[in-house]
């Protein structure tokens, strides 16, 4: 019996196809990291993918779930001690990367004698572009050497990913994610959408990122000049709280990007972003001949990161043979969109 712990859309995908793949009574615990969670949680009891499905009503946004997260770290709630100390699994896949509490299961398990595998889930680009992705911050580290539990995450030697061809050098045994037609289904069923809101020849994905509000105004006016609102859409961040331009074209945030993805039919679409995991999923999950444009040149916070992102895209491109571009000023990201519309 398997155990998959969750926190975005993209995780709970990837625990579908897992699912699916493994054909073995599966438990899911999703955590109430992003909007809709709750409402997820209740349509996936009704679905026959999973054996169990259970919320796990704890995020980090408040100051009141920062001070529990950090009671919790030392006294684990009771859906964690339930998990560590009744249940019996035998393997434990951890896509939400949730250090304290993986490492007190990984520690509870080991002391029960109960023969469990233990690995890591794929988390999107930082899965692919940062070795560290894997390792916890400073302060999570701190609190792990306080309780005495960092040990324990050296049990961990096993990772779930998409496209094991993106990564190199990785001290884990790798194992590839596929994706099925039934399990496409699925999600589809999961989210139901209006295909006509992806009749467009671009996708716009914005991001909360810092400071990204003047890029999202200027990509926007670019799009209207060349194409018309008719010609694009916004696919607003599941994270984003404050959204003030209104437009028509705008994909409700609540549905993520990988369930767009999945029926999107045009390979001449074009997808915009400044470096989401969303712009790359059509190519990871379904395999779409897809344009991307991302626009981490144009973004500071980005190139004040240490990211791999040039070495990832090369390698997409050669795996996938596709076209990935990365203006490096606005007037070459219209000269990209003016071109493409002549």
């Amino acid at each position: 019996m398997i155990l998959i712990m969750c926190a975005t859309p993209y995780h709970l995908i990837n625990a579908i196809n897992i699912a699916k793949m493994e054909e073995c009574e599966t438990d899911i615990v999703l955590y109430n990291h992003f909007k809709d969670s709750k409402e997820l949680v209740n349509r996936l009891k009704i679905m026959d993918v999973f054996n169990n499905v259970i919320l796990f009503d704890e995020n980090n946004y408040s100051f009141m779930q920062k001070c529990k997260r950090l009671v919790n770290s030392f006294f684990p709630s009771r859906l964690i001690r339930d998990i560590a100390n009744k249940k019996v699994y035998n393997k434990i896949i951890f896509f939400s990367l949730d250090f304290i509490n993986i490492a007190y299961i990984i520690k509870k398990y080991t002391r029960r004698n109960i023969k469990c595998e233990f690995a890591y889930g794929d988390d999107g680009i930082g899965t692919y572009i940062d070795s560290r992705a894997y390792t916890p911050s400073s302060i999570v580290s701190k609190i792990l050497k306080l309780n005495g539990n960092k040990k324990w995450l050296d049990e961990i030697h096993d990772l779930y990913v998409t496209t094991p061809q993106l990564i190199n050098n990785t001290i884990y045994n790798l194992h590839e994610i596929k994706c099925n037609i039934e399990s496409i289904e699925y999600i589809k069923k999961l989210w139901h959408i209006d295909t006509n809101d992806i009749r467009c020849k671009y996708v716009y994905l914005q991001e909360p990122i810092p400071g990204s509000r003047e890029l999202d105004e200027k990509v926007i006016s670019i799009l209207e000049k060349h194409v018309g609102e008719k010609g694009y859409i916004i696919k607003l961040h599941p994270r984003e709280q404050d959204w003030q331009l209104e437009k028509d074209n705008i994909i409700d945030s609540q549905i993520p990007f990988e369930r767009v993805a999945a029926d999107i039919k045009e390979e001449t679409l074009t997808l915009i972003s400044i470096f989401s995991t969303a712009a790359i999923t059509p190519v990871l999950l379904y395999k779409k001949k897809i344009r991307i444009i991302f626009l981490y040149n144009l973004s500071s916070y980005i190139q004040n990161g240490n990211y791999g992102i040039l070495d990832l895209c090369n390698q997409i491109k050669k795996i996938y043979n596709i076209q990935i571009l990365a203006p490096k000023s606005i007037e070459e990201l219209e000269k990209y969109i003016g071109e493409k519309n002549e």
